[in-house]
């Protein structure tokens, strides 16, 4: 059986249930079977299929999604919503809104939470019927900061299994779940938790399984990320980052994909996927005044030809290779080094990830 990965930082849909559509921009069709996307279009989350757009969401409150995974011809998405209820306030004038961790099926939105806390919904995944999310929301138990007299609610890692949620962490510190993979009876997810609620977001690189956590790195230095998981033969590979540079675990066996020396230099994995024996990898490099995308086969950096940032990798069986990213202000799909726009040049979108089905 053929195994995906459909990662952060992962066909009845696109029919009826979708109401607004843009014409695609494609500029060949896609090589292998039907190519879906999520992201989003100016605040509105949108699933693109071959290039068409579909909205999910009509634009009233910002939204995005997240990720997308397409099983026995329905098409599940995931992301969030701005709930209409008010957060906050930044810098005393700008108002900053409570979101609700949405799931899609086929273009019918669920919300997961109740919309009066912030909650993110990252990935999704679909086995055996049974459909697993991660992310987070946050804590009703206010935290202060130690060192700053600051209080805040802290996030709470989250696994949800057909709409029920189960807490990975107890709330304590920030702590979020980016990524989830079922293998057999097994449920992996992965993603991070501050380290001492110190509030200088410096993380510990998590993974669950079945609900028990393995810290990926020590509690030393300057944090790790897990972005995403699969699971092959036995072996679990978990991809992100620690300290300043991008990794890639192997049964818990850190591998570095990058070297970073300079103090504003940093580098992370969003999206990994395998592909036989092959091992291929996206992420994002980010300087001190600029980001730039970074793509990976088999642990060695590939050339890319603009300032892309890559979000998620698919590759079909006949090895075309898929990326989900931006180009400036615009989603953009990559193709075997091909540059295909989702959107016009004037509109703000991007895509965050790419699902194929052949």
């Amino acid at each position: 059986m053929k195994k995906v990965v459909i990662l952060m930082f992962s066909i009845a849909l696109l029919g009826a249930s979708c109401s607004k559509e843009e014409q695609g921009v494609f500029s060949r069709p896609p090589k292998a079977g039907d190519v879906f996307v999520a992201g989003a279009i100016d605040g509105k989350a949108v699933l693109w299929k071959n290039g068409v757009a579909h909205y999910l969401t009509d634009g009233k409150r910002n939204a995005e999604a997240l990720s997308v995974f397409v099983y026995r011809n329905n098409v599940y998405a995931v992301g969030y919503e701005n709930s209409g209820q008010i957060g906050g306030q930044i810098g005393g004038d700008q108002t900053v809104y409570y979101t609700v961790a949405k799931l899609w099926k086929n273009g019918v939105a669920q919300n997961l939470t109740d919309g009066t806390r912030y909650a993110e919904a990252y990935s999704v995944f679909v086995a055996g019927g049974d459909v697993y999310v991660a992310g987070f929301e946050n804590s009703g138990q206010m935290a202060k900061l130690p060192s700053w007299d600051v209080y805040y609610y802290p996030s709470v890692a989250k696994l949800w299994k057909n709409g029920k949620s189960l807490e990975l962490t107890d709330g304590t510190f920030n702590a979020k779940a980016l990524s989830v993979y079922v293998d057999g009876k097994d449920v992996y997810a992965v993603g991070f938790e501050e380290r001492d609620g110190s509030g200088l977001n410096r993380f510990v690189a998590k993974l669950w399984k079945n609900g028990n956590v393995i810290n990926l790195s020590s509690s030393q230095g300057l944090g790790s990320h897990a972005s995403s998981v699969f699971v092959s033969d036995g072996d679990v590979y978990v991809a992100g980052s620690e300290g300043r540079d991008a990794i890639i675990w192997v049964n818990e066996s850190a591998q570095k994909l990058t070297e970073n020396t300079y103090y504003y230099s940093h580098s992370n994995v969003n999206s990994f996927y395998l592909s036989g024996k092959d091992i291929y990898a996206v992420g994002n490099h980010h300087g001190r005044q600029s980001s730039s995308a970074q793509f990976w086969k088999n642990g060695v950096e590939q050339p890319l030809d603009a300032n892309y940032l890559f979000y998620s990798v698919y590759v079909s069986i006949g090895g075309d290779i898929y990326i989900a990213g931006k180009l400036v202000l615009n989603a953009v799909l990559w193709i075997n080094g091909e540059i295909q726009y989702l959107t016009a040049e004037n509109v703000t979108s991007i895509a965050y990830s790419v699902f194929v089905v052949e």
